[in-house]
Formats: structure tokens, sequence, C-alpha cells
């Protein structure tokens, strides 16, 4: 990701400023808080320690799902069925708010919605996989299962969960940083 897109150049925080609110930290998640921010009409500052998208973020696999593993039945064991609930329909709203955006802003990233499939690797694990799938239904995932995923390797059954998505993630977030800085806000690098 971070090869095929243009390196950022924001200016390092030399002087006092005023801002309603500081953002550390240019990932998705700062730079995704900072443009929501700012849309709302907050004065805002990302400040990056490096340069914005080039740590965890910049060598992200770039998929954008709901489902996370073995996480709802973890979820629903732990703090109930209503709290796991809670997280999935987080995860599934973030999926849309990141198209929504994309939309928005008119970003060319590679944005493409597209099954995720959680494959058992061994046989042992399947009837673990069916139950995370209950789980997975039970908090209204949009999940089947399927007796081999699509992979160019042996596996052993897989959830599918449909709807989800993948994309560009620097060329995506480059383009929403650009909509921060002006009017009172900024991002800067280096500091």
């Amino acid at each position: 990701w971070i090869s095929s897109t243009p390196d950022t150049d924001y200016p390092p925080l030399k002087e006092n400023i005023h801002v309603d609110a500081v953002v550390l930290g240019g990932g998705i998640a700062g730079i995704t808080t900072a443009a929501l921010l700012k849309k709302q009409g907050v004065k805002v500052a990302v400040v990056e320690a490096g340069k914005i998208v080039k740590g965890v973020t910049g060598k992200t696999s770039a998929e954008i799902s709901a489902s996370q593993g073995f996480l709802y039945g973890t979820l629903i064991s732990q703090y109930g069925e209503r709290d796991a609930q809670l997280c999935a329909n987080s995860n599934l709203e973030a999926i849309n708010r990141i198209e929504s955006l994309i939309k928005e802003h008119d970003i060319d990233c590679d944005f493409a919605r597209l099954p995720e499939y959680f494959y058992a690797a061994n046989a042992e694990d399947v009837d673990k996989l069916k139950v995370e799938l209950d789980c997975c239904k039970r908090v209204g995932l949009p999940v089947s299962y399927v007796d081999k995923a699509p992979l160019p390797f042996d596996n052993y059954g897989a959830i599918r969960c449909d709807d989800q998505a993948e994309f560009h993630p620097r060329k995506y977030l480059l383009a929403l940083a650009n909509t921060i800085p002006g009017n009172g806000s900024f991002i800067f690098e280096n500091t």
C-alpha cells in the first residue's frame, strides 16, 4: 500500500496553536476521527509521531469486516448476547461509514463489497467453527456455513460472512486526510 501511493509532507508542529480537539496518531482511527470532527465544525489537529498512514494502517490486510474470528462466542460468554450484538452492529456500521465517506468525497480506493471467509485449518476445528457460526447468527451477522472456503489451500469448512469489503487503505485515508487541513484544522507529522 505504501509503495503504490505518494509520500506525505505535512509540517511538524513548531509553535503553540489553539484547536478544539487533538487527535494523536494518523492511522485509520485518527484520520477518520479528525475528518468526522471537522465535518461537525470542530477545529482539530492530528498529531503524528512519524508520517500519517505508514504504521499499522499502512501495512494492513485491507479487509473491512465485521467477522472477527472466534470473537462473538467469547463476547457472548463473557458479556452477554446484547453486548456482543452491539459489537457486531458497530462493526457493520463501520463498513457502511467507510463506504459513505468514499462516496461523499469521491475517493478512488478500489473499494469492493465481498464475502469474507473464516475457515477451519484442520478437521478438529470444524465443531468450534460451527459454534461460532451460531453465535454470529445470534448477533445478526449475514453468515452461512460452507464446506470449503474458496482458497488455494486445504481447509475444512468455513463461515462465509457476506457484504464485507476491501479497499486500498492509503488511497482512502490520504484522500480523507486532505479534507482535514484548513479553517483552523491541521495535520502535523514528525511531531
